[in-house]
């Protein structure tokens, strides 16, 4: 991908929305695993994913690296992604 097609798909992210909408769900999922009493969290996934800072999500596996990582930040056991 050449630096040009880089630019156009940011412009992309932000000109639809996509990047806002993604930001508003992460604010939303965080919120709700700082304010869950439980120590097991199973979450939606995201919807609105732009293609220029998205890089992976947390996963229903909960020995995935990134769940554990996840669930050490938030001091959870687990958070894992609800099964589709």
């Amino acid at each position: 991908m050449c630096i040009r097609d880089s630019i156009r798909t940011a412009y992309a992210d932000l000109l639809r929305g996509t990047a806002s909408k993604y930001n508003t769900e992460l604010i939303d999922r965080y919120n709700f695993i700082k304010e869950s009493k439980s120590d097991t969290l199973v979450i939606d996934e995201l919807v609105n994913i732009p293609r220029t800072i998205f890089v992976a999500d947390i996963t229903s596996d909960p020995k995935a690296m990134c769940n554990i990582f996840y669930s050490q930040y938030f001091g959870k056991n687990s958070i894992t992604l609800k099964n589709k």
